[in-house]
């Protein structure tokens, strides 16, 4: 595509990103792919004010049709059979001491809760369709900036929360909560289908106090949850951000939640 012997940095099309072919993560592991389209190159100088803005970060929700609700509902069945199979082999006087007699009690407790889950999460997807999230290059310091869209209209009766959470799950069962955020949006003046415009502030130098060594592990995990209260089932959608707020690795930039330092240069610090 060169033209001439020179460096050949002059081309005859200029690649642009295509915004409805951005980067979009799915499932763990999925290929992560960018299209593009060319525009013929003009003698003419490019405008600075035309350019296109930085490309934004584009997720989809998580939701996975309650799979994993129905699975789990699905082995609290099978260990409720599997014990009352055994406890039936097994003498009367026996029986009654076994601690298998805990097992049908425990599965009958959690396996219907996990199956409303499932349930729910399945009718939500279908009345809702799946959502996307957008977010505005993070700037140190500055609010995180984006919008939520659904495929269909909320017909929500209440504000929406826009919820964001780190957690720290390396080495540990049940993840703990680093940092949270909220800001709301009133829900008379959105139409979810063109976007829940949502601004969350980073942290203040109370809040990150003694996290910033938690909040820089490798398998520290960044969620945004948006929920709203409906006439008939609730709507909610979380989505996985992690990729866009980890500290960037071996690079001189800091991470969106880190507060600049405004300390001048050679100034005691601060007690």
């Amino acid at each position: 595509m060169g033209q001439g012997g020179g460096t050949g940095m002059t081309a005859a099309m200029r690649i642009t990103a295509d915004p409805a072919h951005l980067p979009i993560a799915g499932s763990a592991g999925a290929p992560k792919q960018v299209t593009f389209a060319s525009e013929p190159l003009t003698d003419e100088a490019p405008d600075p004010m035309s350019l296109a803005e930085p490309p934004r970060y584009i997720e989809r929700d998580v939701n996975d049709e309650g799979g994993a609700s129905m699975r789990a509902a699905s082995l609290c069945a099978l260990a409720i059979a599997a014990a009352l199979w055994f406890l039936g082999k097994m003498p009367p006087d026996v029986r009654h001491e076994s601690i298998l007699m805990l097992v049908p009690a425990i599965g009958s407790a959690i396996g219907p809760f996990f199956l409303i889950n499932g349930v729910r999460a399945g009718w939500r997807l279908r009345r809702y369709g799946r959502s996307t999230i957008e977010i505005d290059p993070p700037v140190q310091g500055h609010p995180l900036c984006g919008v939520i869209r659904t495929e269909r209209p909320v017909d929500a009766v209440g504000r929406y929360s826009i919820r964001l959470r780190c957690e720290d799950v390396q080495g540990r069962t049940v993840a703990t909560t680093l940092f949270k955020s909220v800001c709301h949006v009133p829900h008379s003046k959105v139409d979810s289908t063109r976007g829940i415009p949502f601004l969350i502030e980073p942290l203040n130098t109370e809040e990150k106090a003694g996290t910033n060594d938690r909040l820089m592990a490798s398998r520290v995990r960044w969620w945004i949850e948006v929920s709203a209260m409906t006439e008939f089932i609730s709507y909610t959608a979380v989505f996985d951000v992690s990729a866009l707020l980890h500290e960037v690795e071996d690079s001189d930039e800091q991470p969106w939640w880190q507060q600049p330092d405004t300390t001048p240069k050679g100034a005691p610090s601060p007690r």
